[in-house]
């Protein structure tokens, strides 16, 4: 699963040349007073990264971390329609690249792999653990499945 498919890389084109349209269109007729594009609008994945001063694992998507801290995760993750086995969670690493080593020691479930992204079952407990690694660039709440 390559996120930078010429399908993908045109649609970034094309919203950023919305967005720059939008922005146009909103200033001329005077219903926006600045317009500025993000910086990081290269942005591949899903889910969103806090800020790194922000918490203990700034790789680990919010709502994993937040799940990572609540009372009883597994629940909670059920409730909210994640793929749960076990005391595991599914979940989506983005490794530094496609030659990069699945971190070990984490007591992981491995997948599927595609390139740099592989999908595992890892346990709630040592989701910020594995976010600091120097492998993990991200982890995320998988979309959908890696296809075969």
């Amino acid at each position: 699963m390559n996120n930078l498919t010429p399908k993908n890389l045109n649609r970034k084109r094309s919203s950023r040349i919305i967005f720059i349209c939008l922005c146009v269109f909103l200033g001329v007729n005077g219903l926006l007073t600045s317009c500025e594009i993000p910086e990081d609008t290269n942005h591949e994945f899903k889910g969103t990264l806090p800020e790194p001063e922000e918490q203990e694992c700034p790789q680990l998507d919010s709502q994993l971390y937040q799940l990572m801290k609540s009372e009883n995760p597994q629940n909670e993750a059920k409730e909210l329609g994640f793929t749960i086995k076990d005391d595991k969670i599914q979940v989506l690493l983005i490794l530094a690249n496609a030659e990069s080593v699945i971190p070990s020691g984490f007591n992981l479930e491995v997948g599927k792999r595609s390139g740099d992204q592989v999908q595992v079952f890892a346990p709630f407990d040592e989701l910020c653990d594995l976010a600091n690694t120097d492998e993990v660039l991200a982890i995320y709440l998988p979309d959908k499945a890696i296809p075969d």
